[in-house]
């Protein structure tokens, strides 16, 4: 099969046609010459499995230490940085990469007590600050900003928590990019931190209850091995504000499996803790206790971990969990924690051919976001399952940072596209209704820019859908330079999203591509097995029939 390929960016600067003096039309740009340094072959590398002879003539490259691989890598360095200081209109695209990338980018606001908390990077910070206001449109009052937590900026800001008051945040804090987590309170009244500091906290949230907190963490590794000990023996801790941690108490332990994992999450009535146990990334068993039960126990809701459960909240005694039990796209299902067995269930939204992403209880309505054909939905329902009504979204984009609270009518959202940076929205929920809250000011006119969608045949006819971004009327000549982007694993979807990176690649008469090929989780749990294991070849082949789409359809050509 020949292989045929249009025009990638697989070094931007090479590619770009910009519209500035400083950088060249295509025509005008003289190539340079490349000579690759040779890479020594070793035909004798060879290994047997089942029978079968499987060539190896590179894995002289895994020994990283020896001087032939030493030499290869500075070649490598060599022909990189040789070409790329060779391209005369390089600075150019780094000065409007570096104009695109500085604007400020804010996060949806959420009320906790009397104020509503929300992010603020003014485009060139590490980290984004954490601010708050009484009232929306009131000057914004700094609470936490981690880009002053070190001079190197190495301490960065994990998960977090607000009391159910809001008086008290609890939030992690991470030293050099380790896994390992510091658990710290700030008093929002007094605006100071507290004495109370959590070590050892790994794999963690933070659920607040009564007068302290549940949290997860490992015993303290022996000295020395902080960073290269093993991960087991996961424990479940409450700490009550105010005392030390030696005296926190164990919530949950299992001595026999030492590599399980657990999660502590209660819900906002602060009645029920839902304890999740996990041997992997996918697949939860799941158990409850109530609270309110004095030396109450937990009781399973599911004890298999083959699916997973999220909590989206409760009414009273009914839990509501988002699964995909009996639903590779997602099911929303209602647990009475009186009778929580798996006969009782009651399904509330079954599953449908639109993959159910998440789910929120937010005054009497619960808030939907779907993925239909890798592009955002969201629906308002009723808790019997009704659905009352679908919200207007801009156009094709992704739906992010879903905020609001079980007892208020109003919610917010993030929205983008390939065009525009995320927007933050309003929506009652009662209404269906939207207005934009902060939109971003970016020297970027979207409105001169189009997205379409496309479907093209993998090479076993299975349909596959494409983005395709550009300059609104420009010509299809069957010679744009074209970026495309595919990824194809571990049921990550590819969904529309603002970069400045592919901005630029727009700016300057480009097409921006994204395959959402086999692999992904675009269609679920199936189409996600549909690119693993003995079906790999196909995220391959979806790539490949994706570029041979673009250029017998007329967008480009091949390099």
């Amino acid at each position: 099969m020949k292989t045929t390929w249009p025009f990638l960016f697989v070094c931007l600067f090479a590619l770009l046609q910009c519209q500035s003096d400083d950088v060249p039309q295509r025509g005008d740009f003289t190539p340079i010459p490349v000579r690759y340094p040779p890479a020594f072959r070793d035909t004798l590398q060879v290994d047997t499995f089942f029978g079968k002879a499987v060539h190896d003539p590179y894995r002289w490259l895994e020994d990283i230490d020896a001087p032939p691989v030493a030499d290869w890598v500075r070649l490598q360095n060599e022909l990189t940085f040789g070409y790329l200081q060779k391209i005369p209109f390089r600075g150019a695209i780094e000065n409007r990469l570096r104009e695109l990338w500085n604007f400020e980018r804010y996060s949806s606001p959420r009320r906790e007590g009397d104020f509503y908390y929300f992010f603020r990077n003014n485009g060139l910070q590490n980290q984004s600050v954490l601010y708050r206001v009484a009232e929306l449109g009131d000057e914004p009052e700094l609470v936490l900003d981690p880009n002053r937590w070190s001079a190197d900026g190495s301490s960065a800001l994990g998960a977090y928590a607000f009391s159910p008051e809001g008086n008290l945040l609890a939030y992690q804090v991470s030293e050099a990019g380790s896994d390992w987590r510091t658990i710290r309170v700030l008093d929002l009244v007094e605006n100071r931190t507290l004495a109370d500091s959590i070590q050892w906290v790994k794999f963690s949230g933070i659920a607040w209850a009564g007068e302290g907190f549940y949290y997860c963490r490992y015993p303290e590794p022996a000295a020395g091995e902080r960073l290269s000990g093993r991960n087991e023996f996961h424990q479940v801790y409450y700490h009550r504000i105010g005392e030390a941690q030696s005296d926190d108490r164990l919530v949950f332990a299992d001595r026999a499996r030492p590599n399980r994992g657990f999660s502590a999450e209660t819900t906002e009535d602060e009645r029920y803790l839902l304890l999740g146990m996990w041997e992997s990334t996918s697949g939860n068993a799941l158990y409850f206790k109530d609270l309110t039960v004095e030396n109450g126990e937990f009781m399973p809701i599911a004890e298999s971990f083959e699916h997973d459960y999220t909590l989206v909240g409760n009414q009273g005694p009914n839990l509501y969990f988002l699964t995909n039990n009996g639903a590779p796209n997602g099911r929303l299902v209602k647990v009475n924690a009186t009778k929580p067995d798996q006969g009782f269930w009651e399904e509330v939204l079954p599953e449908e051919k639109d993959v159910l992403l998440e789910a929120h209880l937010f005054g009497e309505h619960l808030l939907t976001s779907y993925l239909q054909d890798a592009k955002s939905v969201l629906r308002v329902y009723a808790l019997d399952g009704e659905r009352i009504g679908t919200v207007d979204l801009p156009g094709i984009g992704r739906v992010t940072d879903l905020q609001g609270a079980p007892d208020q009518n109003r919610a917010f959202f993030a929205f983008e596209s390939f065009t525009t940076p995320a927007t933050i929205y309003e929506l009652d929920i009662s209404l269906l209704t939207t207005r934009a809250y902060k939109a971003p000011t970016i020297n970027f006119n979207s409105s001169q820019y189009a997205t379409q969608q496309v479907w093209y045949k993998g090479y076993d006819g299975v349909d596959i859908p494409m983005f395709l971004t550009y300059k609104k009327g420009l010509p299809m000549d069957g010679r744009r330079p074209t970026l495309l982007y595919g990824y194809g694993g571990f049921n990550i979807s590819q969904l529309p999203r603002f970069q400045v990176q592919r901005a630029v690649v727009l700016e300057n008469n480009g097409i921006f591509a994204v395959a959402n090929i086999r692999g992904g989780g675009e269609y679920g749990e199936a189409w996600h097995r549909a690119g693993t294991r003995s079906q790999k070849q196909n995220v391959f082949n979806d790539f490949q029939a994706a570029a041979e789409y673009l250029i017998q359809q007329g967008y480009t050509e091949p390099a």
